[in-house]
């Protein structure tokens, strides 16, 4: 039930944060005064080529119906990104006040950009432009600017991140907050259960509860990073100082009772000593009543929660015959005897499965079959054994439905448990438990180390359940890419509680791609070598006579000049013509594509990918203008990029790029 308990504070988490952007926006607020520290929220976009790189793969992954990458679609909109400082950060603040917050955009240049500043209406600084958020919302607010300017300054370590500053949020609502408390005290007695799922005093009790625990709090800070290695992210809340909250995030556990052990299942997970009952009361304070009405006891929860250390180790697998379980909990020593389990626990499980189905039976209004049934005992290795299955209840319906051997797998399982001095082993059979057994007679306190909670996945064993288990979960039904893991891990330290998690991009490009039905072998490869040496010119393959289908006549006779002027190797000349090209006709794809061809042969990848990335938008069905522009980013040193035009191309019916891909493929068999 470990596993259940470290679950249900996920979820709750999840609602506390929920009731807090609640907070934040529901009432209107006082206006604040001159701006002298933070904004009520900023946030901070950094590392941008890079994060729109990834983006940018596993766009192509999933195969999208224009083909054109987001990065491109982004860029034109806000004139490309090469003017942009990516030393600092790009900041968004919001100052939330009556009647509506100021909220302002602060993009820090390397160089000015009067196209951009002419199209969104920014005010130009000496090397940034400081602009209303969203863009073209009037003028933006004074206040927000010296405060922006300074975040600015710091150098991006994140995609994406952002500061909540909770107790200045509270602070602001507090006068609404009370006016809404008070309303609620007022409402009559009888307006309760017909019109609302839950009485006047007790939503105001779960309203004050949760205000008690939230003015504890200081910030909340997200983070997302997208890399070419992983993509990461994390979310921490910071408590105040000698608050009860504070005390709750620190780890406080010096050993551990079963450092060393991690079964080999696809999903493991792990979790240091800590105080369960303490962190159960502050949820069970403020939701309790929403989880009774779900069937849980939340009193019940926190009881049976007295009984373990919050130490734990194990691991689940799931397969076509089964769940398989192995855990290890860790009880206090004067709960560790084999009458734990007959005397108290089985009884709690009992009961607590009993009230989940007494709950469901009465929104139903049809019988349940019981939760936790009990099955035969055994002895194992010379110790009593208490076996249990659980059955998920399970609605009856209209119709018979399809039955996904997944939810009779997940739906039902045995495990079986005893007690080992004052360690709670559990495992989905007797043989498994002999095993276990043993490994715990192995474990000795030691020095703990690791997060507070960790969990891992096995994405590729994970999947091949899934594959078996849901039929057409691939569109393709082709074999599954190789996967890595997906890690997890709750920590706290110092009055702050964080929850990261980790997955290799390349894994979540192969995901993406499985599930769409696509085979590997179309993905970006930015870990592909390259088979020959970088071509000197960025436009070998690529024709450059004037086109036949130009949209206007006029502009012919400049494509004309501009090409003849390449063959001749002037391409300074080339770049003139074919600009003059693309301003008598700016919606004319191939004036831009030539003159993106003549941009690269010089040298300025930047604006040749910029005018590129237009003839592609113009017309995004020519394998030729992908192809180019890939010949660019292969010249720029961007593979990745390269490799995911060269793919789209080929996919257009461009030869050249499919030559490219089988030299590449070649090569690398070879």
């Amino acid at each position: 039930m470990k596993v259940k308990t470290v679950q249900i504070l996920r979820v709750s988490a999840m609602v506390f944060l929920a009731c807090l952007a609640f907070l934040a926006f529901a009432f209107p607020l006082r206006a604040a005064g001159t701006l002298d520290k933070a904004p009520d929220v900023t946030v901070k976009i950094g590392r941008l080529e890079k994060s729109l790189e990834v983006i940018d793969a596993l766009a192509a992954a999933a195969g999208t119906e224009s083909g054109m990458p987001p990065s491109a679609i982004l860029k034109g909109m806000i004139q490309g990104t090469d003017w942009i400082d990516a030393s600092r950060s790009i900041v968004i603040g919001i100052e939330i006040k009556d009647p509506k917050p100021d909220m302002a955009l602060l993009i820090p240049f390397k160089r000015p950009n009067p196209n951009f500043e002419a199209g969104f209406q920014a005010l130009l600084r000496s090397d940034y432009y400081y602009l209303a958020f969203p863009p073209g919302a009037g003028i933006p607010s004074k206040t927000l600017e010296p405060a922006l300017a300074s975040a600015a300054r710091s150098r991006p370590d994140a995609s994406v991140s952002a500061v909540i500053r909770i107790d200045t949020l509270l602070k602001k609502a507090d006068p609404k907050i009370q006016q809404a408390l008070s309303a609620l005290k007022n409402l009559p007695p009888d307006q309760s259960s017909k019109e609302m799922p839950f009485s006047p005093d007790q939503l105001k009790t779960m309203a004050e509860n949760f205000l008690h625990t939230a003015n504890q709090l200081k910030t909340l800070e997200i983070r997302v990073d997208f890399s070419l290695d992983a993509i990461t992210s994390e979310m921490a809340l910071a408590a105040h100082e000698g608050t009860e909250m504070a005390d709750l995030f620190t780890k406080k556990a010096k050993t551990s009772r079963v450092e060393g052990y991690r079964p080999q299942l696809q999903m493991t997970f792990s979790s240091r000593a800590f105080n369960a009952e303490k962190a159960l009361s502050v949820i069970g304070d403020t939701f309790g009543a929403v989880y009774q009405k779900m069937g849980i006891d939340f009193s019940k929860l926190i009881e049976i929660s007295s009984f373990f250390t919050g130490e734990m180790t194990g691991g689940m697998s799931v397969t076509q015959e089964g769940v398989i379980l192995e855990m290890i909990h860790v009880l206090e020593k004067e709960n560790g005897t084999e009458n734990f389990i007959e005397t108290i626990y089985l009884p709690w499980l009992t009961d607590f499965g009993r009230n989940m189905q007494q709950a469901m039976e009465k929104q139903l209004h049809t019988s349940m079959e019981p939760v936790f049934v009990r099955t035969p005992d055994s002895t194992v290795a010379g110790r009593r054994v208490y076996g249990v299955q659980f059955r998920m209840p399970m609605p009856p319906v209209g119709q018979p439905a399809p039955d996904p051997l997944l939810f009779k797998v997940l739906g039902n399982y045995t495990f079986r448990m005893t007690v080992m001095d004052d360690l709670l082993l559990s495992a989905s059979t007797d043989q498994r438990l002999a095993r276990l057994i043993e490994n715990a007679k192995r474990l000795k306190p030691a020095p703990a180390t690791g997060p507070l909670m960790a969990m891992e996945y096995d994405l590729t064993a994970y999947m091949e359940s899934l594959k078996m288990m849901l039929p057409g979960i691939s569109a393709a039904g082709a074999p599954l890419p190789p996967l890595g893991k997906v890690t997890m891990m709750l920590d706290a330290e110092k009055g702050r509680v964080f929850l990261k998690s980790r997955m290799k991009t390349r894994d979540l490009q192969n995901l993406i791609a499985y599930v769409r039905g696509r085979a590997p072998d179309e993905l970006s490869a930015a870990d592909i070598p390259e088979p020959e040496a970088t071509p000197k010119k960025a436009t070998e393959p690529v024709p450059v006579e004037a086109p036949a289908d130009a949209q206007k006549p006029h502009v012919v006779p400049w494509l004309k000049k501009g090409a003849l002027a390449m063959l001749n190797g002037d391409n300074a000349s080339a770049v003139t013509y074919f600009t003059k090209a693309v301003n008598m006709d700016p919606e004319n794809a191939e004036a831009h594509f030539h003159l993106g061809v003549a941009l690269g042969e010089m040298g300025d990848y930047p604006k040749a990918v910029d005018a590129l990335n237009r003839a592609v938008s113009l017309n995004p069905e020519k394998g030729r203008y992908r192809y180019a522009r890939g010949r660019v980013h292969l010249l720029s040193g961007k593979k990745e990029r390269a490799m995911i035009d060269f793919k789209a191309a080929a996919e257009l019916g461009d030869r050249d790029a499919r030559a490219y891909l089988d030299r590449t493929t070649a090569t690398l068999q070879d």
